[in-house]
């Protein structure tokens, strides 16, 4: 099974981004969880690890969250940033897609 974490805020943009209809929408959310998706709950560890990272690492506070989460679900961030997963390379938390 594929592992695949969300911070909670980010599920809820994702659904206002790609909102194509209320029936598809939905199959593209049964479909993640159906591949294993978990929702991480944004509480204050998780932010202030993000805050951590963002300040330690100099990358987006968004970007600093995708990291805090695969810190949670031991996983890894899959990225097109090819800048920010360089400034966070040594956390080995990432993988270019």
């Amino acid at each position: 099974m594929c592992r695949v974490a969300c911070a909670g805020l980010n599920l809820s943009h994702f659904t206002h981004t790609y909102w194509r209809g209320t029936q598809i929408l939905n199959q593209y959310i049964l479909g993640l969880f159906d591949l294993g998706m978990v929702q991480v709950r944004l509480g204050s560890k998780l932010l202030t690890r993000a805050s951590s990272l963002a300040f330690d690492f100099k990358i987006y506070g968004y970007d600093a969250l995708y990291v805090a989460v695969s810190e949670v679900v031991d996983g890894k961030w899959i990225t097109a940033d090819a800048k920010a997963r360089l400034k966070i390379k040594s956390l080995d938390r990432s993988v270019l897609l």
